[in-house]
């Protein structure tokens, strides 16, 4: 097996560890959505706080490891090393994000935004050092001729 597709598992299984882990010290309502200022502005039951993100995780890395066999001109499999490395990418930024809501529900207080904005950024530059070898294929990139 792959190692980024090792590490993409074990990334989420750690979100779920560290869930499990943390649930009897979280607050009964727990802060699950920021806005652009920064400070929570949505809020969610324990459970949802502590699992949403890596409920999430665990329904989106099958999709993404299987994306590669659906499309039918089989470019992703052509520059699969990447695109494996991207997934675990995404999955870290969401581990990232989970790791700031979790900070912020245990008592830490900062802005949202700032801290979220470099992790933003490298996945945007994630994304486009994947896209810049990308094989022409159906699911990533521009398909014109």
């Amino acid at each position: 097996m792959r190692t980024a597709v090792v590490a993409s598992v074990a990334l989420v299984v750690l979100q779920f560890a560290v869930g499990f882990y943390l649930y009897p010290q979280m607050p009964e309502r727990v802060a699950i959505h920021w806005g652009l200022s920064g400070e929570a502005d949505g809020y969610g039951s324990r459970f949802m706080g502590l699992f949403l993100i890596p409920i999430f995780s665990v329904l989106l890395l099958p999709f993404m490891l299987a994306l590669p066999r659906l499309d039918p001109s089989k470019g992703i499999e052509r520059f699969r090393g990447g695109y494996d490395w991207f997934v675990f990418g995404f999955l870290g930024y969401m581990a990232y994000v989970y790791g700031l809501s979790l900070a912020w529900n245990l008592g830490w207080r900062f802005s949202f935004m700032r801290m979220l904005a470099p992790a933003m950024g490298a996945l945007f530059v994630g994304i486009g050092v994947v896209l810049r070898g990308a094989k022409l294929n159906w699911f990533m990139g521009i398909r014109t001729p």
